[in-house]
C-alpha cells in the first residue's frame, strides 16, 4: 500500500513539475527578427505574456551591447526606452517636447526597423516611431 502511495505521489510530482515546464516553456518570447548593429546585437520578439517591468511588451526589440542592454517597449500609445545597466532609467519617446534627448544611431535604426515589422506582423494598434523628435526621461535610475 505504501509502495503504490509512493508510485501515485512520484505521478503527481512528475505531472505537475510537466505542467510547470510547459507553461514556463510558453512565456518566453519569439524572436521575429535578429540582426548586428555597430558591435551590439538587436533582436525584435512579440511575447504572449508581457512583462511590462523589464520594459517588454506584447512587442519589443532588445539591444545588447558589452556594457548594457536596452529595451525598446511597443504599447498602444507610447514607446518605452529602458536601459539595464546599473542604473536602470526609463525613457518615452515623444514628439513636439522641448528638452528632449535626441535619437541615438542605434535608436533610429531600432525604430525604423520595429515600424516596418510591426506593418508586416499586423500590429496596427502599437505606437509607431513617425514624427517622434526624442525621448523623455521619465524615471531616473536607482
Amino acid at each position: 500500500m505504501d509502495f503504490s502511495r509512493n508510485l501515485l505521489s512520484i505521478n503527481f510530482l512528475f505531472l505537475g513539475s510537466f505542467a510547470l515546464l510547459i507553461s514556463a516553456c510558453g512565456s518566453h518570447p519569439t524572436e521575429v527578427y535578429q540582426t548586428k548593429i555597430l558591435d551590439s546585437d538587436i533582436g525584435f520578439y512579440v511575447s504572449d505574456n508581457p512583462d511590462y517591468r523589464k520594459g517588454e511588451g506584447k512587442f519589443f526589440a532588445r539591444v545588447d551591447s558589452s556594457n548594457s542592454r536596452i529595451y525598446y517597449s511597443f504599447q498602444h500609445n507610447y514607446i518605452f526606452k529602458t536601459y539595464t545597466d546599473k542604473n536602470i532609467n526609463v525613457y518615452t519617446l515623444v514628439s513636439d517636447e522641448k528638452d528632449v534627448l535626441a535619437l541615438t544611431l542605434i535608436d533610429s535604426l531600432v525604430l525604423k526597423k520595429a515600424d516596418k515589422l510591426l506593418d508586416s506582423l499586423g500590429y496596427n494598434n502599437l505606437k509607431r516611431s513617425a514624427g517622434t523628435t526624442g525621448f523623455i526621461i521619465e524615471v531616473a535610475g536607482h
